[in-house]
């Protein structure tokens, strides 16, 4: 008898996903499972990994879309709760995208304060990446400046005091947001006195006191700023 070679199972090479069964993933699926390392993602829980996000969420509706990412209202399937969340979904295919699904994880996942998006958890399928975070549906504060025009001394005070609180809790994390504006700033509810919650940590940065981020070019368009600003 001739000698027979014995198929080496599909997922063999896959550490990350030991109980993963091959036959339930499509081809393209498991591919994409390789490519991933414990190292790339590795705050990512294994039931985690779908090969559809549709499994795991149903889609409500869009709320938003930037520049690199969608967010969308969605209802976990499983969740007896039926709570609502926001699910922000990033390309797997653009390597900018993962290194900012990664930081925004990460960080989101270091704080604990009212006023910073409460985050759930990261998903991954075979096309994005997800992030699930609390669902605020105040609208943000752009709207309500639009809508009210002119608030009170008291009102803005408060605001600016939950914002500077919040903004100094980051600090004292080394978390710098970078991207904060009334956009990213959102009322838990639509209570007039409901929470301020800053969202959006895709731009944010978790700061090394060791190392030094000095730039020229930050002097240089803080220049070219200004001086459109002024002049």
């Amino acid at each position: 008898m001739g000698n027979t070679t014995t198929k080496k199972p599909i997922l063999q090479d896959v550490k990350s996903f030991p109980q993963l069964d091959a036959s339930l993933l499509s081809e393209a699926f498991i591919d994409t499972i390789k490519s991933m390392t414990t190292e790339s993602f590795p705050f990512v829980p294994e039931e985690c990994f779908v090969e559809d996000i549709t499994t795991k969420f149903k889609i409500i509706r869009t709320l938003g879309r930037g520049a690199s990412c969608e967010v969308f209202e969605a209802q976990a399937i499983d969740d007896k709760t039926h709570d609502l969340v926001a699910l922000k979904k990033l390309h797997l295919s653009d390597h900018q995208n993962q290194l900012r699904f990664k930081n925004e994880v990460e960080i989101l996942a270091s704080t604990q304060h009212p006023n910073v998006v409460k985050f759930y958890q990261a998903y991954v399928d075979a096309n994005n990446l997800y992030i699930a975070t609390k669902l605020c549906t105040g609208g943000d504060l752009l709207d309500r400046i639009r809508k009210f025009r002119i608030f009170s001394e008291a009102k803005t005070s408060v605001i600016l005091k939950s914002l500077i609180e919040t903004i100094a809790y980051c600090h004292s994390k080394n978390i710098v947001h970078r991207d904060l504006k009334p956009g990213n700033l959102v009322f838990e509810d639509d209570h007039h006195n409901a929470n301020l919650i800053i969202i959006d940590f895709g731009d944010a940065l978790q700061i090394n006191e060791s190392e030094n981020y000095y730039s020229p070019c930050l002097f240089f368009f803080l220049f070219i700023y200004l001086f459109n600003f002024f002049f």
